[in-house]
């Protein structure tokens, strides 16, 4: 969990919109949230870890557009009852790697 604590830059998509972002991601110095923000502002978002009741990490293209993803074995997406978050990671180790932290 410490590495998680240091944080991860990601490239986070969205259903909303037509493009992917750059984000950070992080848990929380309590270790309660696993958090998000862009590069370029303060907009820091988060989800309660205790609240994920699913980390999909086989079958991913059900969620994600794939037109926009540069590699889909890579992804990964985080769910809750009330949040869907779809990231993208430099490779396939630390995809796993984020999906066992957490």
């Amino acid at each position: 969990m410490a590495s998680l604590r240091r944080g991860y830059l990601v490239i986070k998509h969205s259903v909303s919109s037509k493009g992917a972002n750059h984000r950070f991601v992080f848990t929380s110095e309590d270790g309660r949230y696993f958090c998000w923000k862009s590069l370029d502002s303060e907009d820091e978002k988060r989800i309660e870890l205790i609240s994920i009741s699913r980390i999909v990490r086989e079958g991913v293209e059900f969620f994600l557009k794939a037109s926009y993803v540069k590699n889909i074995s890579h992804c990964l997406v985080i769910m809750s009852e009330d949040k869907k978050l779809q990231l993208e990671l430099g490779s396939e180790m630390e995809t796993e790697y984020l999906r066992y932290e957490l």
